[in-house]
């Protein structure tokens, strides 16, 4: 699994199918902030998700 699908299902494993209000007013800037937050930093050292946040 790549760092994209693995930012969308972590996305999804916490918020459900909603969709976050800047995708219809910055839809690119929301892309990097989901890629690299739940992409590339909840994948870093060894916290469960309740430490992470």
């Amino acid at each position: 699994m790549d760092r994209v699908e693995k930012s969308k299902e972590k996305f999804k494993q916490l918020f459900g199918d909603g969709v976050p209000v800047t995708y219809s007013t910055d839809p690119d800037f929301q892309d990097i902030l989901s890629h690299l937050i739940f992409g590339e930093v909840f994948y870093q050292g060894n916290l469960d998700d309740k430490q992470r946040e």
